[in-house]
């Protein structure tokens, strides 16, 4: 038999594995999706997935985005936006379309070895990402995580030594300016590579100067391709050029500042709303503005005290490193309720995690055992990812975007330690059983962490989200339901009570809602929402008075929101003190110059008053 004749079977055997590859890992994430839909609590996208979808879903419509387009990177918003106008806002098509896609890279892994001179070890990775627990939640969430794994496995295909070619490299180099409009964190680690590549091709002599030189320029054109249009985007939609997203400067100040481990912890709701406040009470009220601020304090505080600085990137650090998944938005855990396959293939027993808690200690050994193979470069992308993402809130949804080097030094790392057993190379066994047995113990250390708190607060703030949905809606109960289960889990959560007094009070139950707004009052009495509300209902029930005391201390903690102005003008106006209400809705107006409301209250009391009006022009 030719040569030729005996590569076509193996070929397509190879191509035929990849499918059922596919199949597999599509299949589980579908089982995982389709568990979650339709669940009133677990199914629904909340935090920055639901910032993500309402931004698309305005896209999809042609409507004004509730918040600036480059608030956030900008590649998710425009790729879920291309998904609703195909198939209408519904997160379940979405989600799907992502899951076929996230099987496509676990079916890509193969490639991936094969490409760095790994053929089993590719195969093995594919296995693990297409069971990894971890990796199918977040790839399946309306997050933009699994687009960075996507365009990071794209990119270890097209810049490794074996493929290099003017043609790949120019790929790589799309992929990473993709990547930089979708998740810049991943960037330093793609240029490690990159770097690192470009050393192993310069060390192969079979390899000529000017292919080198070639590569290097096509990689560095495919980014500036990619960088560039997004620049000139930003430019255009924000009036200032540039390629990192706006929220970049308040994520580096939540983990550098003197109470980082109160700020990196930060909830959504009041905890958020504080920290939006600081730095409005600084002058700093535009997203731009914003994003300056935020960073000027966090190198103030490295200025102030570098030591201690660089001891919280040491704690992050070793945080990355931690084998449970640390929650940010949602935790991981929670969602095992709702879904079998994620019980399964995401869990935790004191300090351990799965399958990190595995997966770490085997790249680790497989990045030493392999080191003038694969481990180097790799390894090294790991530490500059784990590196940069130490300056920002530690959280597991950040390192699951390099879940395929992950995977790959994973299975070299087993590979590699089974094979020195089998051929009873003693040192060899020895030095990966070592590196193993100290990476396992550094993950599952410490066995808890201030992010990980209680099930029952992630259960009760995933209802509170879900309930907040329907009171924004206005739909049902207005959520009432859900905030009282909420209440029930936490029962000192003041962010619950508030909403819970909220929706009775829309209901007209405005005396049940004065005592939980009472109660939220009280368990947070320096969040000038709450003080706010409970102040509205107590108006409403004839206590003007009462209501004046809670409004002038809500507006000493914040005196730049109209609001809190307008709110205090009516109950002066219900005393009958139109002089101080005139000046209250002024200030208002001041602060928010096109309130719906505040010019016809402020007509309102200037006629009650007698005060002559402003001249109009005819």
């Amino acid at each position: 038999m030719s040569p030729g004749g005996a590569a076509k079977p193996f070929f397509e055997r190879r191509i035929l594995l990849q499918l059922l590859l596919f199949a597999a890992a599509f299949s589980i994430r579908a089982w995982h999706v389709l568990s979650l839909q339709g669940d009133e609590i677990y199914g629904r996208p909340v935090v920055d997935a639901l910032s993500y979808h309402k931004m698309a879903a305005a896209l999809a419509c042609g409507e004004p985005t509730p918040e600036p387009l480059f608030w956030q990177p900008v590649f998710y918003p425009l790729w879920l936006s291309l998904v609703y106008r195909l198939f209408g806002v519904a997160p379940l098509a979405a989600r799907l379309i992502q899951a076929a896609i996230g099987a496509a890279v676990c079916a890509l892994m193969p490639a991936v070895g094969r490409a760095w001179g790994e053929n089993r070890a590719g195969w093995i990775a594919g296995v693990i990402c297409a069971f990894c627990g971890p990796l199918i939640f977040y790839e399946t969430d309306l997050m933009p995580e699994g687009w960075a794994v996507v365009l990071l496995a794209v990119f270890l295909c097209f810049v490794a030594p074996s493929t290099a070619s003017p043609a790949s490299f120019l790929l790589a180099g799309i992929a990473a300016g993709l990547e930089v409009a979708n998740r810049p964190i991943v960037l330093p680690a793609m240029m490690v590579v990159w770097c690192g590549s470009l050393i192993l091709m310069r060390s192969m002599r079979r390899i000529p100067r000017g292919r080198v030189a070639a590569c290097l320029g096509c990689s560095a054109a495919g980014f500036a391709l990619v960088a560039g249009a997004l620049a000139l985007a930003k430019g255009q939609c924000a009036g200032r050029a540039g390629i990192l997203p706006d929220n970049g400067g308040i994520n580096f100040y939540l983990a550098n500042n003197e109470n980082w481990r109160q700020t990196a912890c930060a909830r959504p709701g009041a905890e958020w709303n504080r920290i939006l406040r600081f730095a409005r009470e600084n002058g700093a009220v535009s997203v731009a503005e914003r994003d300056i601020f935020f960073r000027r304090k966090a190198w103030e505080y490295f200025r102030a005290s570098p030591m201690v600085f660089l001891k919280g990137i040491a704690i992050r650090l070793h945080m990355f490193l931690c084998g449970r998944e640390i929650p940010r938005n949602v935790d991981l855990y929670e969602y095992r309720v709702a879904s079998p396959p994620l019980a399964a293939l995401a869990w935790r027993i004191g300090g351990f995690g799965f399958p990190f808690g595995v997966l770490w200690p085997l790249a680790a050994a497989g990045a030493v055992v392999a080191f003038r193979r694969v481990g180097f470069p790799f390894a090294a992308m790991a530490m500059a990812f784990a590196t940069g993402a130490a300056f920002f809130p530690a959280a597991g949804r950040y390192r699951i975007m390099i879940a395929p080097a992950v995977a790959v030094m994973a299975a070299v790392g087993a590979e590699e330690i089974a094979r020195a057993i089998r051929e009873r190379f003693a040192r060899r066994v020895a030095c990966g059983l070592s590196v193993f047995a100290v990476v396992f113990l550094l993950s599952a250390f410490p066995a808890h962490l201030p992010e990980e708190r209680s099930p029952e607060f992630f259960r009760a703030e995933l209802m509170r989200l879900a309930g907040l949905e329907k009171f924004e809606s206005g739909t049902g109960d207005f959520g009432e339901s859900l905030f009282r289960r909420a209440a029930d889990l936490a029962p000192d959560d003041a962010e619950t009570l508030n909403y819970l007094a909220c929706a009775l009070a829309r209901m007209g139950r405005k005396y049940e809602a004065l005592g939980f707004a009472e109660r939220a009052a009280a368990v947070s009495p320096d969040e000038p929402a709450y003080l706010a509300n409970l102040a509205n209902l107590l108006m409403a029930g004839g206590r003007p008075a009462e209501a004046e005391v809670l409004l002038l201390r809500a507006i000493t903690l914040d005196h730049g929101t109209a609001e809190l102005r307008i709110n205090l003008g009516l109950c002066l106006a219900k005393q009958g003190r139109y002089a101080e209400a005139i000046e209250q809705f002024e200030e208002g107006l001041r602060l928010c110059p096109g309130h719906p409301l505040a010019s016809q209250f402020l007509a309102a009391a200037r006629e009650e008053a007698g005060a002559p009006r402003p001249p109009t022009c005819p």
